[in-house]
C-alpha cells in the first residue's frame, strides 16, 4: 500500500480465516462482522478517513473474499493499531 505500512500477525484473526488478503475497498463491497453500516465505503466515509486515502484504504478479506476488518482511522492516527500512515 503506497500510504500505509501493516504489519499483521496470526495470532490477531481466527486461524480458519487464513490466507486473508489485504486488498483496497470497492464498491458494493459488504463487512461481513456484526456491525450497523455493512457497506464498506459508507464505513470508511463515516470514519471521516480523508477522500484522498480512501482509495488505498486497508481492508482484511478472508479466504472467501469476505470482509473481516477494516482499521478505525482514529486507531491508525493514535497508533493503536500496527498500521502506520506514511504521508511524507
Amino acid at each position: 500500500f503506497p500510504l500505509f505500512d501493516i504489519e499483521i500477525k496470526p495470532n490477531n484473526f481466527n486461524i480458519k480465516s487464513f490466507p486473508i488478503h489485504i486488498t483496497c475497498p470497492k464498491k458494493g463491497d459488504v463487512i461481513s462482522t456484526n456491525i450497523k453500516q455493512n457497506d464498506a465505503i459508507n464505513f470508511i466515509k463515516k470514519m471521516k478517513v480523508p477522500s484522498y486515502l480512501r482509495p488505498f484504504y486497508p481492508v482484511i478479506k478472508d479466504n472467501e473474499n469476505k470482509i473481516i476488518y477494516i482499521p478505525y482511522y482514529n486507531d491508525i492516527l493514535e497508533e493503536k493499531i500496527p498500521i502506520k500512515l506514511k504521508l511524507h
